[in-house]
């Protein structure tokens, strides 16, 4: 009996060991960099994405700027009180689009865009550096706010031409209200409260 209670106490070990190593959290603040590859050369739609970090991903080799790569979704991050502003992008060429899901559920589909062979940026790095692309007009890309508490986020190509790509995502926590204001809001409600429960004075 003993035996038994302690291979299953192994086994809750090591599977909670592998659902940390796949579930890959990241941080706030970071510009995240993933890629998908369906092993055609296109036009493909609705294609999984993976971490940068997996052995068959083609990223770039000198990820620039701020840039991290990923490790294998889906990608787990806790927000604050106030919640947090997921940020997504395509990188390079146009084309991609995105769908973002959280613990499965879908919450932003980026832009369709055409597929005219534009690049982004002027140079032969900037190209890949989401804090260029991002806001660019040609590219896909979006913004949604995240809910308090843990989230699980995947993201599919819904539109890949070219079979394959690499993109970028960012997550930034909402700041909370400042303790200034709410004290004073909260002293200024106390003495409106006292001014009216003050007995009146009779003339």
């Amino acid at each position: 009996m003993r035996l038994n209670h302690t291979f299953l106490c192994l086994a809750l070990v090591l599977g909670l060991a592998q659902f940390s190593a796949w579930a890959g959290p990241v941080s706030s603040g970071i510009w995240y960099e993933f890629y998908w590859d369906d092993g055609t050369t296109g036009p493909s739609s609705n294609v999984p994405t993976a971490g940068c970090t997996d052995i068959y991903a083609f990223c770039p080799i000198s990820p620039p700027y701020d840039v991290t790569w990923t490790d294998d979704p889906p990608w787990t991050y806790t927000a604050g009180t106030e919640g947090a502003v997921f940020t997504i992008t395509d990188v390079a060429i146009a084309g991609d689009s995105f769908n973002v899901y959280d613990f499965g559920s879908l919450i932003l589909a980026t832009p369709t865009v055409p597929n005219t062979g534009y690049v982004c940026g002027t140079t032969d790095s900037d190209y890949v550096d989401p804090a260029v692309c991002f806001g660019d007009p040609n590219l896909s890309y979006g913004q949604v706010v995240l809910p308090p508490g843990p989230n699980s986020l995947t993201i599919v190509a819904r539109d890949a031409p070219f079979g394959d790509g690499v993109g970028d995502f960012r997550i930034d926590p909402i700041p909370e209200p400042a303790m200034g204001a709410l004290g004073g809001a909260v002293i200024f409600g106390i003495a409106c409260l006292k001014r009216c429960r003050a007995p009146k004075k009779s003339s």
